[in-house]
C-alpha cells in the first residue's frame, strides 16, 4: 500500500516496486526488534505470514505527515539527489517531517546511469543526501533505477555495465557510510 502522493503517480511501477521491497526490509526490521529479550527463532510449527508495513516514496511538493500517519504509513524514503547536479530543494523539509509524525524515514537517489559512474554519483549522494545513523529510525540508504524516458531503457548500457554500475554506486555507498 502506497500513502501519499509521488508526482500523482500511484503505486504502480518502479516507485510501487521499490516501496513493496523497503516495506518488506522494514517489516523484517520490525520484527526483530519487537521480539522479547531471549526470544529465539521463530516456532517449528512453519514460516510467519508476511507482514506488509505501509509506507510512501516522495520526490518533492509537501506531505501532510500526520495524514499519512493516520493513513497507515510508517515509513518514508525522500529523493536526496539526482545525478551529479541535483540537490533536492524539498528534502529537508520532507524529511523532517516524516521524521517529526514519528515515521522511519530515509533518503533515495536517483540515477542517472548515463551521465556519470556509479561510484561518482554516489559519492554527490553522500554528501548531499540523508545523514545516516544507526538511531533507529533513519532507514539506509536507497538508489531508485529506472527506465530510461529518453532513448534506451538503460540508458545505452548492456545489461553487464548496468550492473557493474549499480555495484559501483553500492559498494561506494557501503564504502563512505557503511550502509
Amino acid at each position: 500500500m502506497r500513502v501519499g502522493a509521488h508526482g500523482g503517480r500511484s503505486g504502480s511501477g518502479a516507485r510501487g516496486r521499490l516501496a513493496k521491497a523497503v516495506a518488506g526490509a522494514v517489516a523484517a526490521l520490525a520484527a526483530v526488534l519487537a521480539l522479547p529479550a531471549g526470544a529465539g527463532a521463530a516456532p517449528a510449527t512453519g514460516p510467519a505470514p508476511a507482514v506488509q508495513t505501509p509506507g510512501t516514496d516522495v520526490s518533492s511538493g509537501t506531505v501532510d505527515w500526520a495524514a499519512a500517519w493516520n493513513n497507515g504509513a510508517r515509513f518514508a524514503y525522500v529523493k536526496a539527489t539526482e545525478s551529479t547536479s541535483y540537490t533536492n530543494p524539498d528534502f529537508p523539509t520532507l524529511s523532517t517531517g516524516a521524521a517529526r509524525a514519528g515515521l522511519l524515514h530515509g533518503a533515495y537517489h536517483f540515477a542517472a546511469p548515463g551521465s556519470s559512474s556509479g561510484r561518482a554519483q554516489a559519492d554527490f549522494f553522500v554528501a548531499h543526501g540523508g545523514g545516516w545513523s544507526p538511531d533507529g529510525v533513519t532507514l539506509p540508504p536507497v538508489l531508485d533505477v529506472e527506465a530510461s524516458s529518453f532513448g534506451s531503457p538503460c540508458y545505452g548500457l548492456s545489461q553487464a555495465a548496468m550492473a557493474a554500475w549499480i555495484h559501483s554506486f553500492t559498494d561506494e555507498v557501503h564504502a563512505r557510510t557503511t550502509r
